[in-house]
């Protein structure tokens, strides 16, 4: 990703309403993923985390995903993964490609990822941000979902919504 894109989302990341500050290193990381013209819906972004801890709890917060706007719409879910699906729900496991393949069915999610694209921003960014409690040691795995030029008003309420939906706690 060329270096003025990957600032863009970083500058984009810092606008999420429940996030701490990353370090600039992610900067890095997502610069460092290679994005050509394809028809897959994202790109893996390569490891990289951000502990940060408060007097009694411990957040993580990791990048995960590029998301390309313009692949957001998914025609049809594979029987197998319909499966993977419900055994993911069973058993309250957090697994990021289902939170993403529910992400291409939320028509609210994709109505916002389209009107993204249409100002011109190519892509978005899909996160998870871990927290642990130690003091009522109650965990829990989020997704985050940065969608530039959307990170205000109904549609913030929308993503931070879907995130809560799709959080997953123990």
């Amino acid at each position: 990703m060329e270096r003025k894109s990957a600032e863009f989302l970083y500058s984009e990341f810092l606008k999420h309403p429940y996030m701490f500050s990353p370090t600039a290193r992610f900067v890095d990381a997502l610069e460092s993923v290679e994005i050509s013209e394809s028809s897959r819906f994202y790109e893996e972004i390569p490891n990289v985390q951000q502990v940060c801890m408060d007097c009694s709890s411990e957040y993580t917060l990791s990048l995960r995903r590029i998301i390309r706007n313009k692949n957001a719409v998914l025609s049809k879910v594979s029987g197998l993964k319909s499966v993977w699906r419900d055994v993911v729900s069973k058993i309250g496991m957090y697994d990021s490609d289902v939170i993403l393949r529910d992400l291409r069915e939320d028509n609210e999610i994709i109505e916002i990822m389209s009107s993204s694209l249409k100002g011109e921003y190519e892509f978005s960014l899909f996160g998870k941000l871990d927290s642990l409690d130690s003091v009522s040691e109650k965990y829990s795995s989020r997704p985050v979902l940065v969608i530039p030029g959307m990170m205000f008003g109904e549609n913030l309420k929308k993503i931070v919504s879907w995130e809560e939906a799709n959080t997953v706690r123990k």
